[in-house]
């Protein structure tokens, strides 16, 4: 009786492509209830964020308090600083649209912000130091690079109440 040796059998295809299908199941169950990743596209943030920085943002908020000035945001801003049709195309907004799902570009309407007014605030810019100034009084700004402005146009709006749009 003559034994043969047995080859050991390649998983190939058959482990990697159920793999990797799982792992993107994961992670768009993972970013859609509990974490986003997004990708920062200007220095608008600086110092705090750099440009092309990536940040991981939690979806879930477990916080009693209200969203406060100095606070940062995530926000659609379609209707506010996007137009309300912002897009490229179905084909260039798909690809947008993967690059954005794995961090790997920012999305067009997606904006990261530092919150300075509250509902029913008047914010205006600027007072006569050259200050952001929240209902007449000015703001402490240390997030500002030395000698940047807090804005480059004028302006005096009252915040509108929250969900108004």
């Amino acid at each position: 009786m003559e034994h043969t040796k047995r080859q050991p059998r390649k998983l190939g295809w058959r482990f990697v492509l159920p793999a990797v299908v799982l792992a993107v199941l994961i992670s768009g169950l993972v970013r859609s209830l509990w974490l986003d990743v997004y990708y920062i596209p200007s220095a608008s943030m600086e110092p705090l964020f750099q440009e092309g920085d990536r940040i991981v943002v939690s979806r879930t908020d477990f916080r009693d308090d209200p969203v406060g000035r100095g606070d940062i945001v995530v926000f659609d801003g379609r209707g506010s600083f996007a137009p309300l049709n912002s897009g490229n195309g179905p084909v260039l907004d798909f690809l947008g649209g993967v690059g954005h799902w794995i961090g790997l570009s920012g999305g067009d309407t997606t904006y990261i912000k530092r919150v300075i007014g509250l509902p029913g605030d008047r914010v205006v810019c600027c007072d006569a130091d050259g200050k952001l100034a929240i209902n007449g009084q000015p703001v402490a700004e240390p997030y500002l690079h030395e000698g940047d402005a807090p804005s480059k146009l004028q302006f005096s709006v009252i915040v509108p109440p929250a969900g108004s749009g």
